[in-house]
């Protein structure tokens, strides 16, 4: 057992093999053991959570007041110190010095701080460190919801401020003038001419909208303690560049001084863009239309006012859906213009054996309508028919309205389903085509004015009427029945119509005001049906009025020839 005497004494021997590991300079004393270690030298260094986006750089990070170093010192006994850089600018290292290092680079701060190190420490490892960076304010201004003085990590760049200033992503703020537009807004953010002022007054000028395209972070660079950042503003109609075609954000931006065509593009549509992409348009006013190849797009200069089109390198490319009872329903790639609905059939693997291709339908949006329709000129192909059913049949105007609201209008493409499908009949796809082909579940749909609105299992041979008894018969209010053809979507009107597969079974309903709109469509009808009634009254007796004069005047005609025999 060590004796407490002993155990002080080998205390004190330890300690001063520390203290001699280190060579001190002559005229240089230590603090004697017995003295407490300053309380910057013994202070804990919590490690904080920033992200970054990696290790910073030394050479472009400015030191600045509120950051936070970390001295360590090796040795037996290492030592570490938590120091701060001071409000006016000042490092102080406890026996190394004091340092102005505000407004310099980290690592010329590093270099310097870590020679005085060694001149204090020869024979031990001495450091310094950048533990955390620092917060300060910047200046937002210009056409942002919140403008005013924003905090900032340092290591910061302009889109954080800006995301400070707006409460929403750059992206969305890039978005606002569209938004603004719609309110009646007459000037968007400029986002491509963001203009930065420093502290001593140097400017530079940001393209964010490059940015998010491209991701090239000189476009959205490191912001500095009191930077002043400014978003002009600027009218799209008056000072904007249109950017449209085969890019992935078409819209009008604000012009930047040196722009051509090819940066706009990579602007609006990322690095990657030229790939797709075969000729570039500038349309000009007041000037003849330019039309370059995308290698010569770097030399087409633009304007405001100017308008960039992008052609396509593969403009046939396009999709078309095929889904329901077909092997592989999906999307697959088409020619637009070219690619058959058979030969879609066969890239979805065929039809399965519970399709019911004679219900078969094509589904096209209704923006490519027109533009489909004037590509299909060959008396081979199918043409684009009126997309409502034929309720012509229905009773008056009461009648129609209540099947429009009863079944779901959809555009379709005129067509023969079984042809169709088989390549008998030659359907042209275009983008955004859809294939339905329904499944045969062996039921009829049956709605309208019946009690029991519902499918019901489908019988070969029986009529409409029959169908619509087993669904419970005819409800309150109830009007002719009509048979709802699957392949045509044509009326058949009629309680004894035959009924065939995938066919539908629909009960038309009398004037009745079950709801305020029908209510004033039956008015609307029975207001109309009395005007008839009245012109057809007016008719009549005008015609009267015509026959009672002209036989007068045959009357005065003979009495006057009877007069002068």
């Amino acid at each position: 057992m060590v004796s407490p005497a002993r155990g002080m004494l080998l205390a004190l021997v330890v300690l001063a093999t520390a203290a001699a590991s280190a060579q001190v300079p002559a005229g240089v004393s230590l603090p004697s053991i017995t003295t407490p270690l300053p309380q910057t030298r013994l202070s804990v260094v919590r490690p904080t959570t920033l992200s970054l986006e990696g290790p910073i750089d030394a050479d472009t990070y400015i030191v600045g007041p509120g950051d936070v170093f970390t001295v360590s010192i090796g040795g037996s006994v290492p030592r570490q110190a938590s120091v701060t850089v001071s409000a006016d600018g000042r490092l102080v290292v406890p026996e190394a010095g004091s340092f102005v290092i505000a407004g310099r680079s980290l690592a010329r701060v590093r270099m310097e701080i870590q020679a005085a190190l060694q001149r204090r420490y020869a024979n031990v490892t001495a450091d310094i460190a950048l533990a955390s960076p620092r917060t300060f304010y910047v200046h937002v201004s210009g056409l942002v919801p919140e403008p005013g003085r924003k905090l900032v990590p340092a290591v910061a760049r302009v889109e954080e401020a800006l995301v400070e200033a707006s409460g929403q992503s750059l992206y969305d703020l890039a978005q606002y003038n569209r938004d603004a537009s719609s309110l009646g807004e007459t000037r968007w953010p400029a986002l491509r001419n963001v203009r930065i002022e420093s502290r001593m007054g140097a400017v530079r000028t940001v393209d964010l909208m490059r940015y998010l395209a491209t991701g090239e972070l000189a476009a959205n660079p490191y912001l500095a303690d009191g930077d002043r950042i400014h978003v002009p503003s600027f009218e799209p109609l008056a000072e904007g560049v249109v950017v449209a075609g085969a890019v992935d954000r078409p819209g009008s931006y604000d012009a930047r001084p040196g722009d051509t065509a090819l940066s706009l593009i990579e602007m609006s549509s990322g690095m990657m863009a030229q790939g797709r992409i075969a000729r570039v348009r500038r349309i000009r006013p007041g000037a003849p239309d330019a039309d370059v190849s995308i290698a010569e797009a770097a030399s087409l200069d633009i304007q405001p006012r100017d308008q960039v089109y992008a052609v396509p390198a593969n403009p046939e490319a396009a999709r078309a859906v095929a889904t329901g009872a077909v092997r592989y329903p999906g999307l697959y790639p088409i020619v637009r213009g070219q690619t058959t609905l058979a030969q879609l059939v066969d890239m979805a693997g065929g039809l399965r054996e519970d399709a019911l291709p004679r219900a078969a339908y094509l589904e096209r949006p209704v923006v490519r309508l027109d533009e489909a329709d004037a590509q299909q000129s060959s008396a081979e192909e199918t043409t684009l028919p009126d997309v409502s059913v034929d309720a012509d049949l229905l009773e008056g105007l009461f009648g129609r309205q209540f099947y429009a609201r009863q079944t779901a209008a959809t555009p379709r493409v005129s067509l023969r389903p079984e042809e169709a499908l088989q390549g008998q009949q030659r359907v042209l796809l275009y983008e955004g085509d859809r294939l339905v082909v329904p499944f045969d579940y062996g039921l009829i749909r049956v709605y309208g004015r019946v009690l029991g609105t519902g499918f019901v299992p489908f019988v070969e041979g029986e009529q409409a009427g029959q169908y619509v008894e087993r669904a419970g018969g005819r409800a309150a209010g109830a009007a002719s029945i009509y048979v709802i053809d699957a392949a045509t979507g044509q009326l058949t009107e009629g309680e004894d119509q035959p009924v065939r597969r995938g066919d539908a079974v629909f009960v038309n309903s009398r004037p009745s005001p079950d709801t305020p709109e029908f209510a004033n469509l039956a008015l609307q009808e029975r207001r109309d049906q009395r005007e008839d009634l009245r012109d057809r009254r007016q008719a009549r007796f005008q015609f009267v009025q015509s026959v009672v004069g002209i036989i007068g005047t045959l009357a005065t005609l003979v009495v006057a020839y009877s007069a002068l025999q």
